[in-house]
C-alpha cells in the first residue's frame, strides 16, 4: 500500500498555472468561497481538470457555496 503525500494551502497560495499543478494528482478545496479565489486560479483549476485529467474535489463549509 503506498501513502499518500499531502500538502496542505491557502487559496492565495495555490500554484499558478498547468505546469506546477500538473505535479498533483488532485485538488481538495475544503470551504474556500470563491471570493478567496482569483478568475485566473479558478481559470487554472478548470484547464488542470479539463485538459490535465486533475482530480478536483469541492467541500462545502460555512464559507463555500452561498451566503447563509
Amino acid at each position: 500500500m503506498e501513502a499518500l503525500q499531502v500538502e496542505v494551502q491557502g487559496p492565495h497560495d495555490l500554484p499558478m498555472g498547468l505546469a506546477p499543478l500538473s505535479s498533483y494528482d488532485s485538488i481538495i478545496l475544503a470551504n474556500v468561497s470563491a471570493t478567496d479565489m482569483t478568475n485566473d486560479r479558478m481559470k487554472y483549476i478548470q484547464a488542470y481538470v479539463r485538459d490535465l485529467g486533475g482530480g478536483l474535489v469541492v467541500i462545502g463549509g460555512p464559507n463555500s457555496y452561498g451566503v447563509g
